[in-house]
Order: C-alpha cells, then sequence, then structure tokens
C-alpha cells in the first residue's frame, strides 16, 4: 500500500507514522510517606506531656488543633508529633503538609487552592482537576478514601492557620489523622483543642541550657532565672536570646539591655524571622480594628489582672460590649484568662507591645482621656467599700495612686487614696497604707489644708503603731498636736482627743483622760453614730482603769443603745469587746467569753482584720484557760489561715506562737518546740513594700489671723505689761497708770510666757504635747480667769487709763480665745 503524505506549515521535531498507535502516559510517583512532612526541629522543652496527648489523639485515627500565642512553639511541637507518628509507621500512606499562612502577612491559603494543592500531590494531573470549590473537596475526600485502602492512612499537618474556614470542608475521616496549628482558638467539632502556653520557670532553665550547650557561656542559675523571666519564658524569646548571650559570650550584656522595658522588644530580635516584635506583629494585623484599639488602650492598665468594667472604662464602651471584645482577644491568644469572671491579664512581652502601639497609634489628649475614665470609674467604686473588689484591684489602685500623684492630679489622689488607705488599714497593711497616707499628706500640703493633714498624721501614727515603731508613732502625733494646735483647733478633732486620752491614760491620769474624751464627744459630728460608740468606749475603758465598774457600764450601755441604730459592725464589736474586758475585771469569765464570741462575729462582718486577730488570740486564751481545746485550737487556725492568706508574718509567728502553748498544754513538747522555734524565726517581708518615713508637718501660713495670733497679740500684750512695769518702777510717769509694781511685774512674767510658747508652738519647736498643754494653759486660761474674778468682785484692779485698760482687755480677750479652743467646731470629713 502505498501512502502519500503531505506536510505544511512549520517544522516538527518528531514525526510518526503507522496505522495503530498507543500511546503510554506515565505519571509522577505517589509521594513517599514523608515527602510532605519538613525536617524535625529540634524540640526545645519538655512537652513531653502535651506531646503525648497529641499522639494519643492520632492514634486510631483521629485530629489536634494546637492554639497558642505567636512564638510559643506550636509548629515545633506538631512537627515532633508527625515524625514520630510516621516512625511509628501509624500513617503509611504519607503526610500532606500545607503552610496555610494565616499570619504570615500575605493573603492566607485560600480552602480551593488547598484542596487543588493536596489533589496535585495525590497524583491528580492539573486538566483532571475540577475548577469550582465544592467539586475540588469532594474529589480530595474521595482520592484521600482511596488512598487509605491502597496505601494506608494520611497525616494531614496544616500550620498556622487564620481560621477553620481554611480547612474545615477538607478534613478527612477516620484513619486518617490530622494536626492545625494556629495562634486563634479554633471550634471544629471532629478536633480535639489542645492550648499551648508558655514554658514554667523550670522548662525555661532547661531550654536555655540545652540552647546554650555547646557555646562556651557560664552562666548562673540566678542569671538563667533572670533572663527566662525577662523573656517572658516564651520559646521564641528564648532561642533568640540564647543566640544573642551565645554572639556576645556573657549573659551579663543581654540582662542589662532587657532590664530597660522600652527597649526590651528591640533586644529580643535576631533577624526578621526571629523576631519578637514582628511575630507579635502579625498576629495584632490580623485584628478587627475596634479590638486592635481596645488592647492598645489596655496597655494603660496599671494592674496584673484587668476587670470586663475597667476595659470599658479605657473604651469608653458598654460592658457587655468590652466583655465580647475581651473574649476574641482571650481566643486570638493576645491576652489570657485570669477567672471565671471575665478577668484578663496580659503577658508580659504583650502587655510592652499594646504600650509601643499606644505610643505610636492613640494621641496623647486620647490617652489622657481613657486614663482619666478608668481613674474616675475606680473612684466611683472605691467610694462603695467594696472589700472584695478593692482586694482583687489592690496593686492597680496603688500604682495609679502613684501615677497621679506624678502627674500632680491631686484630686484624682484625693479621691482614690481616701478609701484605699482606710481598707488597707482594715486589711492589716500598715507598709502600703503609709505609703498612701503618706502622698494625701504631700497633697494636703500643696492645697493648703492643714486640719485634712493633720487627721492623716493621726492615721499615720495609728499605722506605725501596727508595725511596733513606737518613735515614729509619737512624731506623727507630735505632728498632729502641733498643726491643730497652730490652726486653734487642738479639741476640735475627736481623734487627736482621743490620742491625748490615751497618753493620759497611760500616764496613769484616767480623770485627764476623761476630760479628752468629753472634748471628742463634743467635737463629734451628731450623725456620727460610730465615733460617739468609740468615745463612750473610750469612757468605759477610762473609768475601769479607775476601777470605777458601775460608770464603766453605763457608758457601755449608752453605747449598746447607739448600736442598735448603728449599721457599723466594727462599732458593734469594740463594744462587745469592752464589754469583755469589764467582765474579765469583775472576774466573769463566762460572760467575757460570750462577749467576745460575739464580738468575733461583728469583726468578721466588717472585715476589720487587726481587731479580729487580736480578738481571735484572745478569745483563744479564754478558751485555752478554761480547758476547751477544741474551741481554742480552731480560733488558732482561723487566725493562722487569715495571717497567711493576707500575708501577715508578724502577726502569723504571733499565732504560732500561741499554737506551739495549744500543744504544750496537749502534752506534744516536741511539736510545741517546733513550734517555737519557727515562731522565733525572723520574718522574710522581702516582698512587702519598705515603709516610707513621715513626711514634715508643713509650716503655718502667715495670713492676717496667724501674725496677729503669733506675733502682734502676745507682743502687744507683753509690750503693754512692760510699758506698766517701766510707769510703776524706773520711771515714774512714763504713762498714766496705776497699780503696784508687783502686779505689772506678774502680768509682764505672763505676757512674756505667753509670747514664748505661741512663738514656740508656731515654729513647731515644742515636740511634747502633754508638757505643752500643761505649761500653755496656765499661761493663757488662768490671767483671764484672774481679771473676770476681780472684776465679778466689783473691784477693777487698776483705775481706767489707757494702757490699764488695754492690759485688762487684752487679757480677757485672749482668755476668751483661749477657752475657745474647748468649744467643738465640727471639722469637715477627711474623704473631702
Amino acid at each position: 500500500m502505498t501512502v502519500n503524505n503531505h506536510f505544511s506549515g512549520g517544522r516538527a521535531d518528531q514525526v510518526f507514522q503507522g496505522e495503530k498507535f498507543t500511546f503510554l502516559s506515565l505519571e509522577d510517583p505517589p509521594p513517599r510517606a514523608l515527602d510532605g512532612l519538613p525536617l524535625r526541629p529540634p524540640l526545645l522543652a519538655r512537652r513531653e506531656t502535651e506531646l503525648k496527648r497529641v499522639l494519643a489523639g492520632l492514634h486510631g485515627g483521629g485530629g489536634m488543633a494546637i492554639s497558642g500565642p505567636p512564638g510559643c512553639g506550636k509548629t515545633a511541637l506538631v512537627l515532633e508529633a508527625a515524625h514520630r507518628a510516621v516512625e511509628r509507621g501509624w500513617f503509611p500512606g504519607g503526610v500532606l503538609y500545607a503552610d496555610l499562612g494565616g499570619y504570615s502577612g500575605q493573603p492566607p491559603l485560600e480552602p480551593a487552592r488547598l484542596a487543588d494543592t493536596f489533589l496535585r500531590r495525590l497524583g491528580v494531573r492539573g486538566r483532571h482537576l475540577p475548577r469550582d470549590r465544592g467539586h475540588l473537596e469532594a474529589m480530595l475526600r474521595t482520592r484521600l478514601r482511596e488512598r487509605a485502602q491502597g496505601h494506608g492512612a494520611v497525616l494531614m499537618v496544616l500550620d498556622d492557620a487564620a481560621s477553620a474556614e481554611q480547612f474545615a470542608a477538607l478534613l478527612p475521616e477516620a484513619p486518617h489523622g490530622v494536626l492545625v496549628t494556629s495562634r486563634a482558638r479554633l471550634a471544629v467539632d471532629t478536633l480535639d483543642a489542645l492550648p499551648l502556653g508558655t514554658f514554667s520557670a523550670e522548662d525555661s532553665r532547661a531550654v536555655l541550657n540545652a540552647l546554650l550547650s555547646g557555646a562556651r557561656v557560664r552562666a548562673g542559675t540566678a542569671e538563667l532565672d533572670e533572663l527566662a523571666a525577662l523573656c517572658g519564658h516564651l520559646a521564641l524569646s528564648l532561642w533568640v536570646a540564647a543566640a544573642r548571650v551565645t554572639e556576645d559570650g556573657t549573659v551579663g550584656p543581654l540582662l542589662a539591655a532587657l532590664r530597660a522595658e522600652s527597649e526590651r522588644l528591640a533586644e529580643l530580635e535576631v533577624d526578621e524571622q526571629h523576631s519578637v516584635r514582628a511575630a507579635f506583629a502579625a498576629s495584632y494585623r490580623a485584628l478587627p480594628a475596634a479590638d486592635a484599639r481596645l488592647l492598645r488602650l489596655l496597655g494603660l492598665h496599671p494592674g496584673r489582672e484587668i476587670a470586663p468594667e475597667a476595659a470599658a472604662a479605657l473604651a469608653g464602651a458598654e460592658v457587655p460590649e468590652t466583655r465580647r471584645a475581651l473574649r476574641r482577644l482571650v481566643n486570638a491568644h493576645l491576652l489570657e484568662r485570669a477567672d471565671d469572671q471575665g478577668r484578663v491579664r496580659f503577658h508580659d512581652l504583650w502587655r510592652l507591645y499594646a504600650q509601643e502601639r499606644l505610643a505610636a497609634e492613640e494621641p496623647r489628649k486620647k490617652r489622657e482621656a481613657a486614663w482619666k475614665q478608668l481613674v474616675e470609674r475606680w473612684i466611683q467604686r472605691a467610694g462603695q467599700e467594696d472589700r472584695g473588689w478593692l482586694d482583687r484591684e489592690r496593686d492597680a489602685l496603688l500604682a495609679a495612686l502613684e501615677r497621679d500623684f506624678t502627674a500632680g492630679a491631686h484630686r484624682r489622689v484625693a479621691g482614690l487614696g481616701v478609701p484605699l488607705a482606710r481598707h488597707l488599714a482594715l486589711r492589716a497593711h500598715p507598709a502600703e497604707a503609709l505609703a498612701v497616707l503618706n502622698r494625701l499628706v504631700t497633697v494636703a500640703q500643696r492645697q493648703g489644708n492643714r486640719r485634712i493633714e493633720a487627721l492623716l498624721f493621726l492615721e499615720m501614727a495609728g499605722q506605725y503603731g501596727q508595725l511596733g515603731m513606737a518613735d515614729t508613732e509619737k512624731r506623727c502625733f507630735e505632728s498632729a498636736f502641733l498643726i491643730c494646735d497652730q490652726i486653734g483647733a487642738l479639741y476640735e478633732v475627736p481623734e487627736l482627743a482621743h490620742w491625748l486620752g490615751d497618753w493620759l491614760r497611760e500616764d496613769g491620769q484616767p480623770g485627764d483622760a476623761r476630760w479628752c474624751r468629753q472634748q471628742a464627744m463634743e467635737a463629734r459630728a451628731e450623725g456620727d453614730l460610730a465615733g460617739r460608740i468609740k468615745d463612750l468606749n473610750q469612757l468605759a475603758l477610762d473609768h475601769l482603769a479607775e476601777g470605777a465598774f458601775a460608770r464603766a457600764k453605763e457608758q457601755l450601755e449608752a453605747a449598746r443603745k447607739l448600736g442598735k441604730d448603728c449599721s457599723d459592725r466594727a462599732a458593734r464589736g469594740l463594744t462587745r469587746a469592752t464589754w469583755a474586758e469589764l467582765c474579765l475585771a469583775q472576774g466573769k469569765r463566762g460572760p467575757a467569753l460570750d462577749h467576745l464570741r460575739r464580738s468575733l462575729a461583728h469583726s468578721r462582718a466588717a472585715g476589720d482584720l487587726r481587731p479580729l486577730l487580736d480578738r481571735l488570740a484572745r478569745t483563744h486564751r479564754l478558751e485555752l484557760a478554761g480547758g476547751d481545746m477544741e474551741r481554742a485550737h480552731a480560733r488558732l487556725t482561723e487566725g493562722l489561715g487569715i495571717c497567711r492568706a493576707y500575708r501577715l508574718p508578724a502577726r502569723e509567728r504571733e499565732f504560732t506562737g500561741l499554737l506551739a502553748d495549744w500543744h504544750e498544754a496537749q502534752g506534744d513538747h516536741r511539736r510545741a518546740a517546733a513550734l517555737r522555734a519557727a515562731a522565733e524565726e525572723p520574718a522574710v517581708e522581702s516582698a512587702g513594700p519598705p515603709v516610707p518615713e513621715p513626711p514634715s508637718p508643713s509650716p503655718p501660713r502667715l495670713d492676717a489671723i496667724t501674725v496677729s495670733r503669733y506675733f502682734l497679740w502676745p507682743w502687744a500684750l507683753l509690750l503693754c505689761c512692760l510699758t506698766g512695769l517701766l510707769a510703776t518702777t524706773v520711771a515714774p510717769g512714763l504713762v498714766p497708770v496705776s497699780g503696784s509694781a508687783v502686779l505689772w511685774g506678774a502680768l509682764s512674767v505672763l505676757g512674756l510666757g505667753k509670747v514664748w510658747t505661741q512663738y514656740y508652738t508656731w515654729s513647731g519647736g515644742s515636740r511634747r504635747p502633754l508638757w505643752q498643754l500643761n505649761a500653755t494653759l496656765p499661761l493663757q486660761v488662768l490671767p483671764a480667769f484672774a481679771w473676770a474674778a476681780w472684776l465679778l468682785d466689783g473691784q477693777r484692779p487698776v483705775p481706767p487709763t489707757l494702757v490699764s485698760e488695754l492690759a485688762y482687755f487684752g487679757f480677757m480677750a485672749d482668755g476668751v480665745l483661749s477657752v475657745q479652743s474647748y468649744v467643738s467646731r465640727r471639722l469637715p470629713p477627711l474623704r473631702d
């Protein structure tokens, strides 16, 4: 057969001629089991617990979704688990791996493209691939079923997923396995969730030791622990720190650089691929605008934990809306859940990043407005005296107070500091209370409010007394005494009158102490029931010191009647405790115990820890003496629990000593000796704040009243008296006066004493209140009383000449002004 062929149109490399042709198309061989799996990375920490959980989820066909903050080691954990699973022969069909690019800064991998990639890996040619997403997903599932029948189970590893929508429709059924990593929590029914966090301190040290084992770097345990803490125990930051230390050859330079918070993120960087800031930026860019703004505004919050109400105040949003936003940030692993009430907290490095973005993206006025909204919200809440809330927010409130004090926001410092100081005093945190009171004193001095300053000094005296610092306590009391004396309000401050009364009672002068209590009662505002109950209890104790049991009982009965209308449980508890002291003085141990137990109930309800601990110890001793061992032990257990819960080491040692006595009474001498040894050990209170020194009292203001009272008035009286003395002795006829030289000499001595005491009071030279009282009262009051007595007797001491009249009416007016100090005037409350 002859065949004529005609070719045209160009040149062909190969030409085949024949009747029948059979063409064979050879596909690429299927990938081997590990073709799709990246190399095994070094597992940087002891993640054996998490690794076992991942492997258990994979065995027999299953899946795990591992989520966590950027740089925590999710990919390393997943790749290690995948390699181990393949080595154990669980997935003979191979591994399908894909980087979904959820936080790469580029558009994430779409489901259709992911299915296309996996189908090509499974041997499907491009021309056979459907174009629509639904058919691609169906073909992938079909091919995976066929793969399981022909080759065995396949492991699908998906790294850096942005959301479940990227892969949820592509997930295979058993016996195939799936591992997914993401920075956000993923809710997929067929996958078990495993949140991955930062390392523990021990694991962080192990990571650093492993990374530095090949380098000749000497680093002590303390240095490694500090380095790990500054890195936030984050895997990426630890790796970067180890690289930096290896480069430097020593730990010191990096530690010094990381201690500066403003430079920490900049130091934790080797290159673009190994940068903590770059890893955080990828997550931050993926946030919606409102959530990103909330995150950076949270960088203003000074506390460790952030309540939804505080976050709402910063953002200027409603609380329910803010709760939802916080939940999204927690699910994105940018915040950590602190409790089941919606409170959240930052990772240390994330807080620094949020503060960086805040400074870069929020104008200064908006930052100040957000901060003001937060503090105003706190002031409002603190005024409600919610003890539980104040306990939770204590550290944040202290930091906020310090920040506002530095900024000169005196009104906010006063509004927040007063309820905070009261709460810290109730919770037996004297050092922290003194720090707050110190700031409040400074604010009162800058505002020129000397009465408030005096009250704050009295509060400080009480806190120093709790710490056993008697000399400093006395100094604060003397400062308060000096200020009140300088402003003419010596008996207008009930708290000062009680301090004077306590000193007089301890000095063995209960009668004078009662007089001070009367001044306190007259100065007390009528509606202050709790204060009046305190006055009556102090009067009862004064009568008790004199052995006047009937009068003490009268005062306590009056206090009990007032307590029926008083909601202050602390005041009612004080009355019960004083009743107990009266019963003990009368030898009635049973009624005394009953009163003490009732006072305990009031103290627990009031949350006032110091009197609660005092009364627990008192009740324990009485019950131990009465042989009620079980109840006595219960008091100690409660007291020790309070001391440990509120970190009160000094009181804990006291109760430990009482527990030793209890064991001694039980015959357990060995246990008692061990407890006594523990009680005698010095307390480790390094974590507590330092005790501040009290400030100096402010000098008196040189206004018209002060100048007249301390300078013009006493010098005018002295000059008048000296003129009369000269006119009756060395210069007769100098001025028209009458009267004997003895009278004018006595008046001159009194005038000189007046000048001296007023000057010393003004200058702060007199620092002994009881002595000053005894010295100045006769000098100020007795001359006026003497002139008044002569006048009432119908005999004027001198004829009505000018100098005589000036001296006469001058001392009369001085006496009236002096007596006026005993007449109480109301004092504005401390919170104003």
